[in-house]
């Protein structure tokens, strides 16, 4: 009986340490299984290629596909000033699989209409990535050689300055209404040229000469600067940008509210997991620490500036605050 008893005892225990093992084996494989990413992510830029959104985008998603080992793809999708874009990241399921590179100009719009199908509210913004400074272009083939130059004849003619105001309610939009305004030109009667493809439509206009002048980034900058078809009058970081310590701030050229960085980041549905939130707040982190995330920046033109989500989250609500009031004040907001 003690002999069955122990055979018994033994076949227990050998099921019992089978089950555990096949435990761990499902605990495993759930715990893989929920491991975010295990598929390709998309990172969609909701204006054309080759604007701010798109490069800075296109740097952060090398860098994140590279320590995430799954694919980000970039997709650009125009339309609506941007909010076509914004609103297949928001309809999407809230995976982590569907994000979008988020920036100034989406709240600038937010802040200058009524109508929009979503607010603040539905974005979980997951930090800052790069802070660029906005250069003031002109076609080489305007007489002006500086920014004050340029103001004094839209305000002496405003119905013959013609300038790119990239999309409706974008940043550059803002800070070209925010430097005329300073300036006390007639804003009714210049004309403005919106482009719904946003600001690399917008460049190549000032570059063509059908506007006068418009708003760029560094990487314009450099990228045509040597044609000879553009002029840089001024920038609008608060301090020269080491590169291109010759282009005076517009701010020491008498229009000291003229300040503002396009920044960028990304961003998805309110709704995000927070295992999501966690994997891009230590992507971010390790960025910043990069040299060859650094470098890649630098060539790429542009300025790096992070800030981990509670920071920024912090920070955007003080600047959104001022962007409501600046387009009341002007007159923006319908």
């Amino acid at each position: 009986m003690a002999k069955i008893f122990g055979k018994t005892r033994m076949v227990s225990m050998i099921s019992l340490a089978l089950g555990v093992i096949v435990s761990l084996f499902a605990a495993g494989s759930i715990q893989a299984a929920a491991q975010y990413p295990t598929r390709p992510i998309s990172l969609i830029v909701p204006y054309a290629a080759g604007g701010g959104s798109d490069v800075s985008a296109r740097l952060i998603a090398s860098y994140a596909a590279k320590k995430l080992g799954q694919p980000v793809n970039v997709v650009n999708i125009i339309g609506a000033s941007g909010i076509t874009g914004w609103m297949q990241c928001l309809n999407a399921k809230p995976d982590g699989y569907t994000l979008m590179i988020d920036g100034i100009n989406t709240y600038l719009i937010m802040a200058s209409r009524t109508d929009m199908p979503f607010t603040v509210q539905d974005i979980k913004r997951m930090g800052q990535w790069i802070a660029d400074p906005m250069f003031f272009l002109f076609s080489a083939a305007t007489p002006f050689k500086t920014l004050k130059d340029a103001m004094e004849f839209a305000k002496a003619k405003p119905q013959e300055y013609s300038w790119g105001a990239g999309a409706q309610g974008s940043q550059w939009m803002f800070q070209g209404l925010i430097l005329l305004n300073e300036a006390g030109v007639d804003i009714a009667k210049t004309k403005m040229v919106v482009f719904p493809g946003g600001l690399a439509p917008s460049v190549q206009a000032v570059y063509a000469g059908t506007v006068m002048g418009g708003g760029g980034l560094l990487s314009d900058v450099e990228r045509l600067l040597p044609s000879g078809k553009i002029k840089v009058l001024g920038v609008s970081s608060r301090e020269r940008v080491k590169s291109h310590p010759n282009v005076p701030t517009a701010r020491e050229q008498g229009y000291p509210n003229a300040v503002m960085e396009a920044w960028y980041g990304p961003s998805g549905s309110k709704n995000l997991p927070q295992e999501v939130l966690d994997v891009w707040t230590k992507l971010q982190k390790d960025a910043s620490t990069d040299p060859e995330f650094q470098a890649e920046a630098q060539k790429m033109k542009k300025t790096l500036s992070f800030q981990n989500p509670k920071e920024h989250e912090a920070n955007f609500v003080k600047e959104y605050d001022n962007m409501l009031k600046l387009a009341q004040q002007l007159g923006l907001r319908k």
